[in-house]
């Protein structure tokens, strides 16, 4: 708004012979004292806004927001306030060179105080030594997202394992050692699915889809290793619209294997294999859902 009205004013004043009648440098004056304080408000607000930041290595204020960007801000508002006052003042004297004093020292203080100085405190204080900086804001995020979801009131206690384990304990907890897991869902079980049951070139089993559940198989309680038998696309033959679009569109049945069990080739027990899927002994299998 300022700058239109100070184009409108130099247009009708000539801008080779640039000189604005006193009412005009006045009205220019007010209209940029009133800039002036917007800025120092809008500087002030973004103080919170830094609650928000996603700049540094946590959500919220990290070490170059409170080293560089709170004063930084601090120092534009006083310095926006400050040059609202002399604008209103420079209203009464009417003087041209405050105008342009002001929009330059605002924008020189912007892009020292709220750019190279946090880019400077960020390059060369918090990159070399990032952890040591950035730990107290670290604990505080913890701190708040705990009290944020209810969990403030939890205390961490020690807790010290002992070998206590006796037959006699282990015969009183048959179900918990029937289900000790002996196959790991992430590492060991896809690959041996994938060498044994992906039965298709383009089928495969996903590292991170095997899924951990019980069930009730039969008079058992049992826990079971789920995989889906996925379709890779890129290993469909023949690439055409046809097999994409229309014959190969999805992956088949599923494998399930029990948790603590091999067989003595070193192979999973499965329970639910082949396709189409079939249980043990080739027999239709009837889960019973956890």
């Amino acid at each position: 708004m300022t700058l239109v009205v100070a184009g409108l004013y130099a247009s009708r004043a000539g801008f080779q012979n640039l000189v604005l009648p006193t009412r005009a440098v006045r009205h220019l004056s007010v209209l940029a004292a009133v800039f002036a304080a917007l800025l120092a408000i809008h500087y002030r607000l973004d103080l919170y806004e830094l609650l928000l930041s996603k700049r540094g290595f946590v959500t919220g204020v990290g070490y170059a927001d409170a080293v560089a960007r709170i004063p930084a801000y601090w120092i534009m508002t006083v310095l926006m306030a400050l040059i609202a006052i002399g604008l209103l003042a420079n209203a009464g004297t009417a003087r041209l060179t405050p105008l342009p004093v002001a929009l330059v020292a605002w924008l020189a203080a912007a892009f020292i105080l709220l750019v190279v100085f946090p880019g400077v405190v960020q390059r060369f204080s918090v990159a070399p030594s990032e952890l040591s900086r950035e730990t107290p804001y670290i604990k505080n995020q913890i701190a708040f997202t705990r009290q944020a979801y209810g969990l403030s009131s939890i205390a961490d206690r020690p807790f010290t394992p002992q070998d206590t384990l006796t037959p006699t304990v282990i015969a009183r907890n048959p179900q918990t050692v029937q289900n000790a897991r002996l196959w790991d869902p992430q590492l060991a079980l896809p690959p041996t699915l994938e060498n044994i049951q992906s039965l298709r070139t383009y089928y495969q089993f996903y590292n991170d889809e095997v899924a951990v559940d019980r069930y009730q198989l039969g008079d058992q309680y049992l826990q079971l290793l789920l995989a889906a038998r996925e379709l890779n696309p890129d290993k469909v033959p023949a690439q055409n619209w046809v097999n994409l679009k229309l014959q190969y569109t999805h992956g088949y049945g599923v494998v399930a294997a029990r948790a603590n069990q091999a067989t003595s080739q070193g192979d999973p027990v499965l329970t639910l294999h082949d396709i189409p899927p079939e249980g043990p002994h080739g027999r239709p299998l009837v889960l019973g859902a956890s």
